[in-house]
């Protein structure tokens, strides 16, 4: 029984994730941004620590910006999620362009 809910949840990994690997790469990471900046607004727990932790850096002079902490948390969260899709895409072996540019 585990094997087979193993094997299952992989195959549900796969299937949602095949769409973003086959998809343009530049819709890839757009649609990574919307799901950082959705994790952005459903994570509230995250969401508050990183933006409590980004304000200790501006506080402490380790970050020089006009922006808020909130504004640099959220386009940190918009970036893991450009990171994940751009993952995604080498996972299933469509990252080679990606892993080219490191």
């Amino acid at each position: 029984m585990k094997k087979a809910l193993q094997l299952f949840q992989a195959l549900l990994i796969y299937t949602t994730t095949l769409p973003i690997a086959l998809m343009p790469y530049k819709l890839a990471l757009r649609l990574g941004a919307f799901v950082g900046n959705l994790g952005y607004h459903i994570w509230t727990s995250r969401r508050r620590i990183a933006t409590e932790n980004v304000q200790k850096s501006i506080d402490n002079g380790f970050i020089t910006t006009d922006k808020t902490a909130q504004d640099i948390a959220r386009e940190n969260f918009r970036n893991l999620g450009r990171s994940l899709a751009e993952m995604v895409r080498i996972y299933h072996g469509r990252g080679k362009k990606i892993l080219e540019s490191v």
